[in-house]
């Protein structure tokens, strides 16, 4: 069975003179093998699932997925194979889903640890290969292996990632990459309708209404960093020939003297 490489490998002290260690591979195949040997019993269930973005040593470190997990001691452990971790990414360059497989060493199955004493095993694993992006939400569904019918006994938990304003996600590219604006501008009644869709890393966005060097309106539209449409309506009863909006992002990378974009009004013809 073809694995990804080690992605990383934590350690939890369980007792004095014993440890159990943990590695994370990211997973090629559909399913863990599990899937497709009948089984004469399944474990319990893992508890206390829960994700967290994090930060590394520097605070404009990029974040990472940290996902916490327990296992209770029962009578069930011993027929734990490993743990299965799917993260579904949904960001602005991405729509994907990792796939982990967990194993124990020693084996839950081996009888080789002493659990006298102990409620509960707690494990965290950080990824290093899911990256994080502005404003993307990250889910996780995690099973104890062999998984019980029709999964019933996953645990699933889901996190967004702050915006560009959020001081570690404002050094991503995402944050300071200037894109072209998708403008329409279009004359309807006695305004002009000026519609495009907000960059993720613009905090706010100028926008000029013109008829050759005449400037007729100005305003400034806050956006905070957000993905949105937006629509602004600028009164205007006079002749829609020779007008045009230009609208400039404000971004980290040029500030206030980003690029104007510029964009025609379309003048609509009544009858």
């Amino acid at each position: 069975m073809n694995k990804g490489t080690l992605v990383h490998s934590l350690v939890y002290e369980m007792h004095v003179f014993n440890e159990i260690y943990f590695s994370c591979d990211v997973f090629v195949d559909l399913m863990p093998k599990e899937s497709w040997i009948e089984v004469q019993s399944n474990p319990s269930p893992l508890h206390d699932l829960d994700l967290q973005l994090i930060g590394q040593s520097r605070p404009l470190d990029p974040l990472s997925l940290k996902i916490n997990w327990s296992i209770n001691i029962d009578g069930s452990i011993h027929s734990i194979t490993g743990t299965w971790i799917e993260v579904s990414i949904r960001s602005h360059t991405s729509s994907s889903t990792v796939k982990y497989r967990c194993d124990y060493q020693p084996a839950f199955t081996s009888n080789q640890c002493n659990y006298t004493g102990l409620e509960e095993l707690r494990f965290s694993f950080t990824s290093t290969y899911v990256h994080i992006e502005p404003e993307g939400v990250y889910k996780a569904v995690v099973n104890n292996l062999p998984a019980g019918p029709s999964n019933t006994q996953s645990k699933s938990k889901e996190v967004a990632a702050p915006g560009c304003e959020n001081k570690q996600m404002s050094t991503h590219s995402i944050c300071s990459e200037e894109k072209p604006l998708k403008i329409i501008a279009v004359h309807k009644g006695d305004a002009i309708e000026v519609t495009f869709e907000s960059q993720a890393g613009s905090l706010e966005y100028e926008i000029l209404l013109i008829r050759e060097d005449e400037k007729l309106n100005h305003t400034i539209e806050k956006t905070s960093g957000k993905i949105r449409t937006i629509i602004k309506k600028f009164p205007y009863p006079g002749p829609c020939e020779n007008l045009t909006v230009l609208i400039k992002p404000h971004l980290k990378k040029c500030g206030r003297v980003c690029s104007w974009e510029e964009r025609d009004v379309k003048c609509c013809e009544y009858p």
